[in-house]
């Protein structure tokens, strides 16, 4: 919650995902109280939208799976994380490539 990321991508999804997690928790709300609408755009690959989103009969999506969605957030910014793509400006070992 503290931590300030940084991306070497303009409008990072990933990124996108992090901060609105933490307007989430700092309201003291749950992901699952979220509305669809406001998932960030880009974060659900077609090939787990049925593992990461609840669907209606007409397979229009209705509701996050908030736990797994969770679990796929944190593992793609790790992933990000150790790429590079994603960074902390004041640390020594995890900063910008270009620093």
């Amino acid at each position: 919650m503290a931590l300030d990321f940084k991306s070497i991508i303009s409008n990072n999804p990933w990124l996108n995902a992090l901060n609105w997690f933490k307007d989430i928790f700092k309201k003291q709300e749950s992901l699952n109280q979220q509305s669809i609408l406001n998932c960030p755009e880009g974060t659900v690959p077609k090939r787990l939208s049925a593992y990461l989103l609840e669907t209606d009969e007409d397979r229009k999506p209705v509701k996050l799976l908030a736990e797994r969605y969770e679990f796929w957030i944190y593992r793609q910014l790790k992933k990000r994380f150790q790429a590079g793509e994603i960074y902390l400006e004041d640390s020594i070992k995890h900063r910008c490539l270009d620093q």
